[in-house]
């Protein structure tokens, strides 16, 4: 069965890009998916370019990117086309919109995502988006990285995300003391990473992981 769509597997069939850019992000992942060897008797197909069973984008299929810049459309559709030719079947969906526009949309049927917003993070810059994640993430979606340029903005963003609040709230409860009905976290996180990519700057780029925990 694919248990990528759905099911809580933890195949990733579908990936959303949401900070798209020209792909660089979403279309690494999908490169991933050629074969760490040259053992593949059909390169025209992604089924027998697997990285191992124990890969989760071994079962990639499909790619939808959402940036606010069109401009991004064209290399992105050149690279996935280079994709292609080297056997990488990943169809590759892209929409010219704000990824805070209609994130449910982005996400629907979605099994992993990335985000990458500009240094004031999505509280500020896509609230729509974090809400969502926050307070009724799609039931396929299992997992997100986030990517920052800005810790204190993913800080902040993740305090939201693993206590079920996209005001900026603690951790949820069933009710509150006055009886209002509060969410739950949906998210934990599973991972964090920093990289300094310019050796002598400041400058940090940071990654945080995000696994489902319903």
């Amino acid at each position: 069965g694919n248990e990528g769509k759905g099911s809580g597997g933890s195949r990733i069939v579908a990936l959303a890009d949401l900070h798209a850019g020209a792909g660089a992000v979403g279309l690494s992942l999908a490169a991933a998916t050629e074969a760490s060897s040259s053992s593949s008797s059909s390169p025209s197909s992604p089924c027998s370019l697997p990285l191992s069973s124990s890969s989760p984008l071994a079962a990639l299929e499909r790619v939808v990117a959402v940036d606010c810049v069109g401009a991004g459309r064209i290399p992105l559709a050149a690279a996935a086309a280079r994709l292609a030719r080297r056997g990488v079947a990943v169809s590759v969906d892209f929409f010219e919109a704000r990824a805070g526009d209609d994130p449910a949309r982005w996400l629907d049927g979605i099994d992993a995502a990335v985000v990458d917003p500009p240094r004031k993070g999505l509280a500020l810059g896509d609230p729509e988006l974090l809400r969502v994640l926050c307070e009724a993430p799609p039931r396929s979606l299992r997992r997100f990285a986030y990517i920052s340029c800005h810790f204190p903005s993913l800080r902040r963003d993740a305090e939201s995300l693993l206590g079920g609040r996209s005001d900026g709230g603690g951790s949820g409860s069933s009710e509150s003391n006055d009886g209002e009905k509060q969410n739950k976290p949906f998210w934990r996180l599973s991972h964090g990473a920093a990289r300094i990519f310019f050796p002598g700057a400041e400058h940090v780029e940071c990654l945080a992981v995000f696994e489902r925990v319903d």
